[in-house]
């Protein structure tokens, strides 16, 4: 019964992702090309509702809807195959910072400005937990892959572990003497990377034990993102540079310059090979083997998000990229 269930739900998010594809004219055969090849990207979908600065997106590990938080003090839910917004989330009293799906893509956790954090069922639109305790504005939050813990960075300094279930808080460090401003959860759950101050800081999951402490950059870390496999961490910084790392010896690798602006976001793609990152208005692709810039894409406000086949990328904008 429970293989038949694990199969199921696996069919179901297939077909999804099925779904979004063909629904952006995308054929299968040509499909790892194209999701290679975004030199020929085109804007596919814009997602207007939003009356504020949409400050984070985050695309559903199904692939079937991006979750957008914004300074109008909501979240907003869009199916990606039609655009349309099928839900909003309103409950926070100040700007939504930070947006993340739960692994089953059945809820979404918020950070807010207003020093909260919600985690919200999306089906119903409605939040089933308030989590307070930060004493400043919520900057991160992050899911654990297996559902049952979210991390949360704030500009009290703290970064803190809390149960899903319960609500309860779990550990709450003094991270930085500076705001935390960017939390991200390993592939594997063991180890959690947060950007603050000029470091890149790797902590244990489980005991809260600070691992390691990556420096290079001369400037605020405003994000950092694991490489799929779990073993590179990607890092933007106002000092204008996107540093890729090595975790298991605690090397910088790679240090790709930007244009004189401070990056405010990265994201790793799915299979590896591209990184995104943020600065004035433009979203950067690079080749991470050979560490070059290979296309630039207008978009607005601090965060970008692959989906989850690494076809197609969504900013703060709320413009869909990818190949028609």
């Amino acid at each position: 019964m429970k293989n038949s269930v694990v199969r199921k739900i696996k069919s179901l998010i297939m077909g999804c992702l099925i779904v979004v594809r063909l629904m952006m004219s995308l054929s299968a055969a040509g499909a790892a090309a194209a999701c290679d090849d975004v030199i020929q990207w085109e804007p596919l979908r814009t997602l207007y509702e939003h009356t504020g600065l949409v400050r984070s997106v985050a695309w559903s590990p199904d692939g079937c809807h991006i979750a957008s938080g914004s300074t109008d003090q909501t979240i907003k839910i869009w199916e990606v195959k039609n655009g349309t917004a099928v839900q909003t989330l309103a409950g926070h009293t100040d700007s939504v910072m930070s947006v993340a799906w739960s692994p089953d893509s059945t809820q979404i956790v918020s950070g807010s400005a207003d020093r909260t954090i919600k985690i919200w069922e999306i089906e119903t639109g409605t939040a089933v937990q308030t989590l307070t305790g930060h004493t400043n504005w919520v900057m991160s939050v992050a899911w654990s892959p297996d559902g049952a813990q979210i991390v949360s960075g704030s500009e009290d300094t703290t970064l803190r572990f809390w149960d899903y279930k319960t609500g309860d808080l779990l550990r709450s460090l003094f991270a930085y003497g500076d705001t935390v401003q960017s939390v991200a959860w390993s592939p594997d759950g063991a180890m959690i990377a947060t950007g603050g101050h000029t470091t890149v800081k790797i902590w244990d999951a489980a005991t809260g034990e600070l691992i390691q402490t990556l420096t290079g950059h001369t400037g605020t870390v405003y994000s950092v993102a694991w490489s799929p496999e779990g073993t590179q961490i990607v890092s933007g910084s106002e000092d204008q540079t996107v540093k890729i790392w090595d975790i298991t010896t605690a090397t910088l690798l790679q240090t790709l310059q930007e244009d004189r602006y401070s990056v405010w976001a990265v994201a790793w793609s799915p299979n590896g090979s591209k990184i995104a990152s943020w600065l004035a208005g433009t979203a950067h692709i690079w080749n991470v083997e050979i560490g070059t810039l290979i296309r630039r894409i207008p978009a607005s406000g601090p965060s970008v998000a692959w989906s989850p086949d690494g076809c197609y990328l969504v900013s703060t904008t709320m413009v869909i990229w990818g190949t028609p």
